[in-house]
């Protein structure tokens, strides 16, 4: 995105140290006086500020890391972020919980904001961003090796008309 047409943004997470990583990136690459940083209390998005004012919200293998009880819920907060005529962007695994072997679904992995390792499929996502009123414009499935093992990563956007 060229600099000159970021008006601002900000990046949110459950542990500070993502967080610094975030503030860094924004310092190198000149934006950090258009970013902001939010350490969030729950991992389920209830606390993202300005709902429906988003022109993109966006998560990057971020789902995989929430407790499978909350994905809905925080589904349904990203996609309440998303403005009229706004995109919501999602990456993520099929199956990162397989790929963590001690990990499973709802195991507390230890980390300040208590994340696991969880899988949740595209019927799932594109299921949620239906049910709150985006439509599903595009879905992308690629192979990698992860880990040592096949994954697959999908990318999907949705748009609130």
């Amino acid at each position: 995105m060229a600099k000159g047409k970021l008006k601002s943004g900000f990046g949110t997470d459950v542990e500070k140290e993502m967080l610094k990583v975030f503030e860094k990136k924004a310092e190198t690459e000149g934006f950090s006086d258009k970013l902001t940083s939010v350490l969030l209390k729950s991992t389920d998005g209830r606390e993202v500020p300005e709902q429906g004012t988003f022109d993109i919200v966006s998560t990057v293998y971020v789902l995989g890391h929430i407790h499978a009880h909350e994905i809905q819920t925080t589904l349904d907060n990203l996609c309440a972020a998303v403005k009229s005529g706004g995109w919501l962007v999602v990456a993520e695994f099929d199956n990162i919980a397989e790929q963590h072997e001690g990990h499973g679904e709802d195991d507390k992995f230890v980390s300040e904001g208590g994340h696991a390792h969880t899988s949740i499929s595209v019927e799932d996502i594109s299921t949620a961003m239906i049910r709150n009123g985006l439509t599903v414009e595009h879905v992308t499935k690629n192979t990698l090796d992860l880990w040592g093992s096949q994954t697959t990563a999908n990318l999907l956007l949705g748009k609130r008309m």
